[in-house]
């Protein structure tokens, strides 16, 4: 964990949350979802500015520290999915950077028991 990392202090969305299907079955971005890209683009934006435009591969790591226990130690039913908070996190990153998501060759995600809610980033070239 040697690589800097970025530190948002903000719930994660899921890629259910941020976005909806209209009649005609298509997906969109809801008002919640664009607010959350924004406030992690801005952030990344400025953050990753060192490998903005990078084509090589990159490795993404990121933690999501919450409240994901009831009281008695359980995980909760709504928790969430950890695969699912990453799309949305990875798009806003990606795009603030001007990098195709698909140069993301390496994923490590992790939840992480706490009382408030953090996302920790770090996003960087592999050999």
């Amino acid at each position: 964990m040697s690589q800097p990392q970025l530190v948002l202090r903000l719930k994660p969305m899921s890629v259910n949350q941020a976005y909806s299907t209209s009649r005609q079955g298509r997906r969109f971005l809801v008002a919640s979802g664009k607010s959350y890209k924004l406030a992690v683009a801005l952030e990344a934006g400025r953050f990753f500015e060192s490998i903005r435009g990078y084509s090589g591969r990159l490795k993404l790591e990121y933690e999501i520290h919450g409240p994901w226990l009831t009281k008695e130690g359980k995980v909760s039913k709504t928790a969430g999915d950890l695969a699912n908070f990453e799309k949305i996190l990875c798009d806003a990153i990606c795009e603030s950077i001007d990098v195709n998501d698909a140069s993301i060759f390496k994923i490590e995600a992790e939840k992480i028991v706490s009382d408030e809610w953090i996302i920790k980033v770090r996003l960087y070239p592999i050999d």
